[in-house]
């Protein structure tokens, strides 16, 4: 079996063993590129810090609320980008946190063009609180939950 065969059966395979979550919806996606794409870390001549808080719906317990640091630098002597994006998630019961961090290698293509590949690794901490939860009835299964952390690994 040569190996692109290889290539292809795994690709085929991982998707179906993989676990993946939601990311927070950000309105502004302009200035959280490296969150999503950890390509771009490092595509500007000068270093990004973004600070971003998004609350809906104020004013109702349990409302979501998500906030974003990104920073990100560019290190030009090896053609690389390094970055860090922090998220915090909050919707009703669950409150998620996670943090990546972030490499870019730059290929230089002519004067305007560049071509990057980007690497995010981290960690994502999930913690379900139902101690405020009203059911409708007491023996509902659900209401055996009380709290469950979990952690995972992120790659992006």
């Amino acid at each position: 079996m040569n190996i692109l065969k290889k290539i292809g059966l795994l690709l085929a395979i991982v998707p179906a063993l993989a676990y993946a979550q939601t990311d927070p919806q950000l309105n502004q996606s302009l200035l959280t590129q490296t969150h999503y794409n950890p390509a771009t870390t490092g595509s500007t001549w000068m270093g990004n810090i973004t600070l971003l808080g998004r609350h809906q719906f104020m004013g109702y317990e349990g409302a979501p609320t998500t906030a974003l640091l990104n920073f990100d630098v560019l290190a030009p002597s090896i053609n690389s980008g390094f970055g860090l994006s922090v998220v915090y998630d909050k919707f009703g019961p669950l409150s998620t946190y996670s943090a990546t961090v972030n490499y870019a290698y730059h290929v230089a293509f002519g004067e305007n063009h560049k071509l990057s590949l980007g690497l995010g690794a981290g960690a994502t901490f999930a913690q379900y609180d139902a101690s405020g939860n009203i059911y409708e009835t007491e023996d509902d299964p659900l209401s055996y939950y009380e709290k469950d952390t979990q952690i995972a690994p992120d790659v992006n």
